[in-house]
């Protein structure tokens, strides 16, 4: 008889249950996006070394955050057309950007090289880094690490961080290359926008 009054009563219990309208009002929140801005454009830029034949033919760090992306006849330097970094002759070695004040960096875009039509130098291996001193003794945060080959037409790679992280500098390491040495045409650091 228990048992029976137990289960009368659990009937009961889901009947009403289930005759109550339950409304239940959700917010959906969607992050807002980080507007961004590009802070890498004509800033200082040092490097480990880079390859030098002459005063027309040579290839420094500046080329890394000049806006341009040409790799036409690969004996024609920078100054002549060219615009893009080679490290020495089959070393590896790193790029940097001053970008001359602390930023919120959210996202970084590289381009690889190819030396133009001869087709003989680009980076394989390599991993980016950040730091606020620029002393890059232990206090960098390494943000990447990946691998690219060599292309024709190379395209535009992107990291975007999962959160922002504070910087002045920014350092692409080439920690390996193909054929003749690294390099790196475009280097673009974006970072979270500020209101005036």
């Amino acid at each position: 008889m228990v048992k029976k009054a137990m289960w009368v009563l659990i009937l009961a219990l889901v009947t009403i249950a289930c005759s109550v309208n339950v409304t239940v009002n959700t917010l959906n929140i969607t992050p807002t996006p980080v507007q961004s801005i590009e802070v890498a454009a004509g800033k200082p830029t040092s490097s480990s070394g880079y390859w030098y034949h002459d005063v027309e033919e040579n290839f420094p760090s500046s080329a890394i955050a000049d806006g341009k992306i040409q790799e036409l006849n690969c004996m024609i330097g920078v100054p002549r057309g060219n615009s893009y970094w080679l490290l020495p002759e089959k070393s590896n070695g790193w790029v940097e950007i001053d970008l001359l004040q602390e930023y919120q960096i959210v996202k970084v875009e590289w381009l690889n090289t190819h030396n133009g039509d001869c087709m003989d130098r680009a980076t394989t291996r390599f991993h980016i880094s950040i730091s606020n001193t620029g002393e890059f003794a232990g206090e960098e945060k390494t943000i990447y690490t990946g691998r690219m080959k060599i292309e024709s037409a190379p395209v535009f790679k992107k990291i975007e961080l999962p959160k922002p992280a504070s910087a002045r500098y920014v350092r692409f390491y080439v920690d390996g290359f193909y054929k003749n040495g690294g390099g790196l045409n475009e280097l673009r650091i974006y970072a979270v926008k500020t209101n005036p």
